[in-house]
Formats: structure tokens, sequence, C-alpha cells
């Protein structure tokens, strides 16, 4: 009897190791099938996708929304400071480096509705300087100054060459101003300009001259220049 009950006990000992291995073998067969589908990047058999991972947030700042273009801008109420356009010119051409350039106002002339501004270049250095090309010219005003409209364009008389300031030379350019009255309100948009600024050649800074006059802000072509000639234009 007791024999028996003994041997009875080891076989349900021995079926349940049997079937506990079973279990453990089914479980580490399904472990290791879901590992090997993420490591090999294939999609999971869930009916619902795995969430996408955001995107890493950007180290560089946003960029600002671009700003409308300054000729579709209404005219400025009267009074106000801040033009609409605001486009800085520069020294087109060639030339030796002029150390001691000054630029002053030479003669002015003119009609009702054009000026005629005569810039003067004068070499106050020790050698001779070389220039060629059109001085870059803007009208401005505002606090701070600013240069209001557009520069001034490139006549083609004359025509631009080389000019040589032997010291204490002087050397000029023909600034054509048309009178903002000509246009039309809407299209000029009409500020106050006491300034005038000028552009010398190899980068030098620019000078600013005293010049009151009444300025378009919209992108009206109110400014021409000559290229530089010799001799005072007077």
């Amino acid at each position: 009897m007791i024999t028996s009950g003994m041997k009875d006990a080891k076989a349900q000992f021995v079926t349940g190791g049997v079937l506990l291995a079973c279990v453990t073998m089914l479980l580490t067969a399904c472990t290791g099938s879901s590992g090997s589908s993420a490591a090999s990047g294939r999609p999971a058999t869930s009916g619902s996708p795995a969430p996408a991972s955001p995107a890493p947030a950007s180290s560089a700042p946003a960029s600002p929304a671009p700003s409308a273009p300054a000729g579709s801008a209404s005219a400025p109420a009267a009074g106000a400071t801040s033009p609409a356009v605001s486009v800085a010119a520069a020294w087109y051409g060639t030339g030796g480096v002029c150390p001691d350039l000054q630029v002053k106002l030479g003669l002015a002339q003119g009609t009702p509705n054009t000026t005629y501004q005569v810039i003067e270049f004068v070499n106050h250095g020790s050698v001779a300087c070389i220039m060629d090309g059109y001085p870059g010219v803007n009208l401005a005003g505002g606090t701070p100054v600013a240069p209001i409209g557009l520069p001034a364009a490139h006549t083609e008389f004359p025509a631009a060459k080389e000019v040589t300031l032997q010291p204490g030379g002087v050397g000029n350019a023909l600034l054509q101003i048309t009178n903002a009255r000509t246009y039309a309100a809407a299209k000029c948009g009409p500020v106050r300009a006491q300034y005038l600024i000028v552009y010398r050649p190899n980068k030098a800074a620019p000078v600013k001259l005293a010049y009151g006059t009444t300025a378009c802000s919209q992108p009206v072509r109110m400014l021409q220049i000559s290229a530089i000639s010799l001799g005072t234009g007077g």
C-alpha cells in the first residue's frame, strides 16, 4: 500500500514537472519572437499602429514672419518720420585710397520741379587720389537718422572715368532732385528729410550733410547722380 502510494505520488510529480517545463518553453518562445520583431524593425502584429515619436525640438530660433513689401505700404500720416523704404546706398566704382577726402555741397540751381545740387570732393591729403565711378547718395531723416526712399540712380552722362585729384584738388558729382510735389501723395508718401548722406569710395564712412527738403518714403525714383568729374562743377 505504501509502495503503491509513493509510486502514484512520484508519477504526479513527474507529470507536473513536465507540464511546468512545457509552460516555461512556451513563454520563452513567445518572448523571443517579440524581441526579434522589434530588433528587425518589422511592425507589430497588433491592429493599432504604434504612436510616432515626436520630432526633436530645433535649437535654432524661429524665423520671423516676412514683412510686407515696402512698396505696398500706405502713405504715412502727416508728420511721420519712419520711412516705408530704407535702402542704404554705396560708392559704385573703383579708386585709390583717399584718406583725407572732404565732402561738401557746392553750387545749387534748378526749376520749380527739379533741383540740381553739386556735391564736391576735396582731396586734403598730401598725395594724389584717384577716383572713378558714382557716389552713393540718400536723403535721410528721423531719429535715429536713417535713409529715406530709394538711393540715387546713375545718370548716363558724363560717362564714368578715372579722375585724379592732386593734393587740394576737387572733383564733383551732380545730384538731380525731383520735387516731391510732382508725385501724387499716395505714390510718394511725403516725409521731411533733414540730411543728404553721401558715400565715399573704398568703404569709407559716409558723410552726413545738412539738407532740408521733402522726400518720398515710397519707392519713387526722385534722385539721380552723375559720375564724378574733375573740378568744382560751378
